[in-house]
């Protein structure tokens, strides 16, 4: 007698999944994984629409269009196959259609606010959304210890994420077991950090250094990318490793790269990076990881300071043994002045009101300017008795501005309402 999984596996292409499952399968989707068909091995692809690329995008996966025009592979390099109108892309067709008619026939475990995020945490669940929705700041995604915890999302509207957002998976819940059904377009935020399974009914835009922990797959529309990077990382260990922290700041005139892990899982190296514009990145160094380790790691690198020589953000790049790798989010680090100012502000993140304090004997403040970190004006703000109300601020990642007599110190902050 033939398993149920087998038996699942055989009907998918005989288009009557979803009446199957819903006839006899109610709620069993958290133990199986949905069949994805000739799409399991595509990073981005759509049915009807074309593949559109600028910069230096990085694919790990196969990459096509069913019906549609392919460019801009060179600049940008595709670890896999391109599939354009051939016998692959025409079944991938076929089984991106019946994918996404299987996401729009599960019923709901949980009815949900259309804006995600701001470090909301949720368990393995079928979400739903009844209209166009936006992940701003931080959405974590807690597995609970389990490996196999599956998160459905069903959005009936465009998604949108913010600027510099990202999705935290915690107690191994893993990128793979992630899904994604969006009724309309997908628009990716510069310097976003997606994970999971994409499947829309729409264009997808992922914008400029955004990247991509899984696949993008559009039933009708186009897929745009402007220096992307995106790669299925779908072994079944959890994450290589576990970042606690990652900054740069001064110590003792000197500019300290400084990152600590919790754990570590097939970790290899890491690689330092800086870059003046956020477009091109240059590595100044590489440290060896810890390879596999369950206990606190504390790594710190000196870099070159230069006075008056301008800012520089830095990234940290993590690569495993199998030579897949992970960005961490930018930091902005201003070279060290002559003025031996000690500036320390809390708590960060930071909800309502920022505490600061510097040794007064040695500098008069002059000024704090408050600036987003995606561009933008400046805002002044007022110095009361050494601390910042942000009660009006809407949650994100600034540069807070501190001007001095003689020198400016510039701190990174996350407002998190």
């Amino acid at each position: 007698m033939k398993s149920i999984g087998h038996f699942i596996e055989n009907t998918f292409h005989l288009k009557k999944i979803g009446f199957l499952f819903s006839l006899f399968f109610t709620n069993t989707f958290i133990c199986q994984t949905p069949n994805l068909g000739a799409t399991s091995n595509f990073a981005i692809f759509s049915a009807v629409g074309a593949i559109d690329n600028v910069g230096a995008s990085t694919i790990t996966g196969d990459v096509g269009t069913n019906v549609g025009a392919f460019n801009g592979f060179p600049p940008g390099t595709i670890d896999g196959n391109i599939h354009v109108a051939d016998a692959v892309s025409a079944q991938a067709a076929i089984d991106v259609d019946l994918l996404y008619s299987y996401f729009v026939g599960l019923s709901c475990d949980s009815t949900i606010s259309s804006t995600l995020g701001n470090n909301q945490n949720l368990v393995a669940n079928t979400y739903c959304i009844s209209t166009a929705s936006s992940l701003n700041d931080t959405l974590i995604l807690d597995g609970q210890n389990n490996s196999n915890a599956q998160f459905i999302f069903k959005i009936n509207g465009a998604l949108t994420t913010s600027v510099y957002s990202t999705i935290l998976l915690i107690n191994q819940a893993q990128a793979k077991n992630i899904f994604w059904q969006v009724n309309g377009l997908f628009n990716l935020g510069d310097n976003s950090q997606f994970k999971g399974t994409m499947i829309t009914d729409g264009a997808n835009s992922l914008l400029t250094n955004s990247s991509v922990e899984g696949r993008i797959l559009s039933r009708a529309g186009a897929i745009s990318l402007t220096s992307n990077v995106v790669f299925m990382n779908f072994n079944d260990s959890p994450l290589p490793i576990e970042l606690l922290s990652f900054s740069v700041e001064c110590q003792q005139q000197k500019g300290i790269v400084k990152w600590s892990t919790a754990s570590e899982s097939n970790n290899d190296y890491f690689t330092i990076e800086k870059s003046k514009d956020l477009e091109n990145w240059q590595e100044i160094a590489t440290i060896n990881g810890a390879g596999n380790s369950t206990s606190l790691t504390n790594y710190a690198f000196e870099i070159e300071n230069k006075l008056n020589e301008k800012s520089d953000y830095y990234r940290l790049k993590q690569t495993d043994y199998n030579g897949q790798y992970s960005y961490t989010e930018k930091q902005f680090f201003q070279f060290c002045s002559d003025s031996k100012i000690n500036l320390i502000v809390f708590p960060n993140p930071v909800k309502n009101k920022l505490q600061f304090r510097y040794n007064e004997n040695l500098n008069e403040l002059l000024s704090i300017t408050l600036c987003p970190i995606a561009g933008g004006e400046g805002v002044m703000i007022e110095n009361n008795a050494n601390e910042i109300d942000f009660n009006e601020m809407n949650s994100g990642v600034y540069f807070v501005n501190f001007k001095f007599k003689k020198s400016s110190i510039i701190k990174r902050i996350i407002i998190s309402k």
